[in-house]
């Protein structure tokens, strides 16, 4: 639900977070932010061979599975299609009987480099364009690739 988050906030000078709803009407316009898909996927990536590094570092331990993971996820080609093929691997099973990726669809993207991604991203949009539509709220669409090429207009 897009309606609930956490709210932190001090009791007796300790942080509490608690589960939380906001009211729809609190919601009275949008940003919807779009990225090349292919730099979005790059970008998690990154993110998360970054976080590898960090939970390596903290161990120092080299037989550790962060360890592991660095020596397999370069950041290069061959470690970015190896994190894929990985992750394609990991979640096959539940792409093969998932209730959103029929048989035709599925024999398509299945040798798609991190594919999950692709959907995950597509159905993201597709739920984002929904909501602002059915709040009826006005909504600017910026593309990210905008504040390289386009600032100024951005």
């Amino acid at each position: 639900d897009c309606m609930s988050g956490k709210h932190t906030h001090l009791v007796q000078g300790k942080k509490k977070t608690e589960k939380t709803t906001y009211r729809a009407d609190l919601v009275q316009r949008a940003v919807h932010l779009i990225r090349d898909p292919f730099d979005n996927i790059v970008s998690r990536y990154h993110l998360e061979h970054n976080h590898m590094e960090k939970v390596a570092k903290k161990t120092e331990d080299k037989a550790s599975t962060a360890s592991a993971m660095l020596e397999r996820y370069t950041i290069d080609r061959k470690g970015f299609r190896n994190f894929c093929e990985d992750e394609n691997e990991q979640f096959a099973k539940d792409e093969e009987s998932s209730n959103y990726i029929d048989d035709d669809m599925y024999k398509l993207i299945k040798d798609v480099p991190c594919h999950a991604d692709f959907i995950r991203y597509i159905r993201w949009h597709n739920f984002a364009f929904t909501v602002t539509h059915n709040m009826d709220l006005p909504t600017l669409v910026l593309h990210y690739e905008d504040y390289e090429s386009n600032f100024n207009q951005t």
